[in-house]
């Protein structure tokens, strides 16, 4: 009788599982497709200062992660896309619901390879 319950919860608990996290990433990936479809060509956007880091800012390569800080004149924003763009084109998106961003380590690992030898 025991096995056979968990012959049955297992399977359950394990595809519960993966839609849960199915969900999760997904919300994820459509929350970037928001704002970058919310974006509105000629529109007259309120200006964003950017107080951290600098324009022309070099990090050390074993430097934590740093947070990034933006001024964002509009009252209307409450999303904001941080977009980083390579030399070739490519870029990372990413989103925070404050006027300040903290990359993970993960993430800094991936913007730090990527900028080694070219400036994003």
């Amino acid at each position: 009788m025991v096995k056979s319950v968990y012959r049955i919860l297992i399977p359950v608990i394990t595809a519960l599982t993966v839609i849960i996290v199915l969900l999760f990433l997904n919300k994820s990936l459509l929350r970037v497709d928001r704002v970058i479809e919310s974006y509105k060509e000629g529109y007259d956007y309120k200006e964003i200062i950017i107080t951290y880091p600098s324009d022309g800012t070099l990090f050390p390569p074993d430097i934590a992660p740093p947070i990034f800080r933006w001024k964002d004149k509009s009252e209307e924003s409450d999303t904001w896309l941080i977009n980083i763009r390579f030399r070739y084109g490519d870029s990372l998106n990413f989103i925070s619901k404050q006027q300040k961003w903290k990359p993970t380590a993960k993430q800094w690992q991936q913007i730090k390879s990527r900028t080694m030898a070219e400036p994003a």
